[in-house]
């Protein structure tokens, strides 16, 4: 890959770099030449430079890249908190979402449920109608209907 023709953006400056650039430890293909160029040799570990912890700065005798992946790590602990909160979030907001549509269902339950009784209570007055039932209870269903 050394020396090929690459159309990548920096994700430090943004820029599109089409440069010819290398690929190597220093520059794994995730910062422009440009970037790194103007930070110097080992540049891109000082851009991760300005927030490690004053251990890692001991440690600069083995060398900047125990610099870069300490702060590699820590942002990679920061990612993965982030999504484990927002993934407890959509699981909450998951839970209020099927308590809702439970609800939902119920009630919709519910109002069928009633239908379904008033159906087979006329159904259960045609019925008595056309079968012929006592006078009596016929004259009782119309006072009740006329009190209606």
């Amino acid at each position: 890959m050394e020396g090929q023709i690459r159309d990548i953006f920096c994700k430090y400056c943004g820029q599109r770099c089409v440069k010819k650039t290398s690929c190597t430890v220093d520059n794994p293909g995730q910062i422009c030449w440009a970037c790194l160029k103007e930070w110097g040799g080992h540049g891109w570990m000082k851009w991760f430079d300005n927030s490690v912890s004053p251990q890692a700065k001991e440690k600069r005798g083995r060398g900047d890249k125990w610099l870069c992946l300490e702060r590699m790590v820590q942002v990679l602990e920061d990612d993965i908190m982030q999504l484990n909160s927002e993934k407890d979030r959509l699981v909450d907001e998951n839970h209020v979402l099927k308590q809702e549509c439970l609800k939902m269902e119920m009630s919709s339950l519910k109002i069928c449920l009633k239908g379904l009784v008033v159906v087979l209570f006329l159904a259960a007055l045609l019925f008595m109608f056309n079968c012929g039932c006592s006078e009596e209870f016929d004259s009782l269903v119309f006072i009740w209907l006329y009190d209606v």
